[in-house]
């Protein structure tokens, strides 16, 4: 075992065998908030180091292990596409990882789909250049990464795509760029295509878990909310703490329903956005989906969840569980060309 020294703590890296190395990270502060304090990953020490510099210690766990560890980012988007679509779909198609971060959501599909073309965009150099770093480590051939223009525009010349996801994306947008990001994006998509956006906390939820870990703040006003954040979370203390609202927002506080996506996207006179079930795997909604996502453990008391969870649908139109898990399908106008 050794240790890679920071100003705000350490990294521990203990080879375990077969080139996997554990990483945990140590804050200099106990009082200091860690994301996640452990991973796995076959990634080199230097490539390690660039992600500790990346993203201190506080993050360099939760960054790399995104698409080193199984159970993580990659479970989540092999799920989600499985539930809708078959692989066969994603042959020789253009995919686009909007809002991509370090990578890991790209270098998923990468490896999801090898047939496929894979772009993945963000707003931050920085991010790029790790996402790429990301790639090489895996020989992947079939990823491209560019910088974003800016938070509402798409690099020039980028072209249609036949896919489109947003992993934890949504919530980061604010309110004002939320229907000029959705109209953008489902300008780019082809007709048929799809939009998957995952991980975005339901806005109503009776527990805020993305931003604060504060109950009820869902159902407040933002005054309050604002007030509510600052005083009590212990959580995020560089966002929470802040006098200014739209930290909280760009932070991720106010997440989102189906219907507010849905309307985001709106209508562009030649297509309309239609929110789909999942039929695949023997699932028949969305409800279905979250139930499948869960461990066995009490798995009576979660069968009795999920009934709830579907007469709610039924009334609400909403499947109120933690995050929001869609696919939305370009669907065009009878009658238009």
């Amino acid at each position: 075992m050794f240790t890679l020294r920071r100003p705000d703590g350490s990294l521990l890296i203990e080879e375990i065998g077969n080139g996997v190395r554990k990483l945990t990270a140590v804050p200099l502060s106990t009082n200091t908030f860690v994301s996640r304090t452990s991973c796995t990953t076959t990634y080199p020490v230097e490539l390690i180091e660039s992600f500790l510099d990346f993203a201190g210690i506080t993050g360099v766990c939760e960054v790399i292990g995104r698409d080193s560890d199984p159970d993580t980012v990659a479970n989540n988007i092999a799920a989600l596409t499985a539930a809708y679509c078959d692989p066969a779909e994603f042959v020789n198609r253009k995919i686009l990882d909007f809002g991509c971060g370090g990578g890991a959501s790209s270098v998923v599909l990468a490896k999801l789909f090898p047939e496929s073309q894979v772009v993945g965009v963000d707003l931050r150099a920085d991010k790029i250049q790790m996402a790429a770093a990301r790639a090489r480590h895996h020989g992947l051939k079939n990823v491209a990464f560019h910088v974003a223009p800016s938070g509402t525009e798409l690099p020039s010349g980028i072209g249609q795509f036949d896919f489109a996801y947003l992993f934890a994306v949504y919530e980061h947008l604010l309110p004002r760029e939320r229907p000029l990001v959705m109209k953008l994006l489902w300008s780019k998509l082809s007709d048929g295509g799809i939009l998957f956006l995952d991980a975005t906390p339901h806005r109503y939820f009776p527990i805020e878990l993305h931003s604060t870990n504060l109950p009820l703040i869902n159902y407040l006003p933002d005054r309050v909310t604002h007030l509510m954040a600052r005083k009590f979370s212990r959580l995020r203390a560089e966002i929470n703490k802040s006098p200014v609202w739209e930290d909280h927002l760009r932070g991720g506080i106010r997440g989102a329903t189906e219907k507010q996506v849905v309307d985001s996207i709106g209508q562009d006179g030649r297509s309309v956005p239609l929110l789909l079930e999942p039929k695949r795997l023997g699932l028949e909604d969305r409800c279905d989906y979250w139930y499948s996502r869960l461990s066995p453990r009490y798995g009576i008391i979660k069968k009795a969840l999920r009934m709830g969870l579907k007469m709610t649908y039924r009334v609400s139109g909403t499947v109120l569980t933690t995050n929001l898990s869609l696919a939305i399908k370009k669907e065009r106008f009878p009658g238009n060309r």
